[in-house]
C-alpha cells in the first residue's frame, strides 16, 4: 500500500514497444497505453488508490475491431462492470453528460427517455454519496 509523501511522486513504469515521439501517436504503443489505463483502474478497484487523472489519448490508434476503444469513460466502466456518467466539476457546479464521444449530428438520436433516466439515477446516487442528499438538477435540452 502506497503512503503519500510530500514532494514524492510514485511512478509505475510501463514499457513501450517503440520510442515515443511527442505529438505523433504510434500504434505500436497502443497496448502499453491501454496497460497504463488498466493498471490505474485495477489500483482504484482494489482500494489502493482513490482516483485516476488521465491525459488525452489518440482514440483512433487504440480502437481496433478486436478491441473497441471509444474513450476512458467507457474503458473504466467496462473494467469495473458498471454504468458510468461523465461529470465535469468546477467549484459547486457539476455538469453530467447524457452522451459522450459522439459526433454532434448523432447526439439527438442517442438521447432516449431510458438513457436519460439511467443517467439521472446514477447522478443522484453519486451526489448523495458526495453528501448532497436532495440535489436540484436542471436538465438541458437540444433545440
Amino acid at each position: 500500500h502506497h503512503v503519500h509523501m510530500p514532494g514524492v511522486l510514485p511512478v509505475i513504469d510501463v514499457a513501450l514497444a517503440a520510442e515515443p515521439v511527442p505529438g505523433t501517436p504510434d500504434p505500436r504503443n497502443a497496448d502499453a497505453t491501454l496497460a497504463t489505463l488498466s493498471i490505474a483502474g485495477e489500483l482504484c478497484l482494489s482500494g489502493r488508490f482513490d482516483g485516476v487523472v488521465t491525459a488525452p489519448v489518440q482514440k483512433s490508434v487504440l480502437d481496433r475491431p478486436e478491441r473497441p476503444f471509444t474513450g476512458h469513460t467507457e474503458f473504466f466502466a467496462d473494467q469495473a462492470g458498471c454504468e458510468v456518467v461523465m461529470m465535469l466539476v468546477a467549484g459547486t457546479l457539476r455538469v453530467a453528460l447524457a452522451t459522450t464521444h459522439l459526433p454532434l449530428a448523432a447526439v439527438p438520436a442517442a438521447i432516449t427517455r431510458d438513457g436519460l433516466a439511467r443517467t439521472l439515477a446514477i447522478l443522484v446516487d453519486a451526489l448523495a454519496r458526495a453528501g448532497i442528499a436532495r440535489p436540484r438538477i436542471a436538465v438541458l435540452g437540444l433545440n
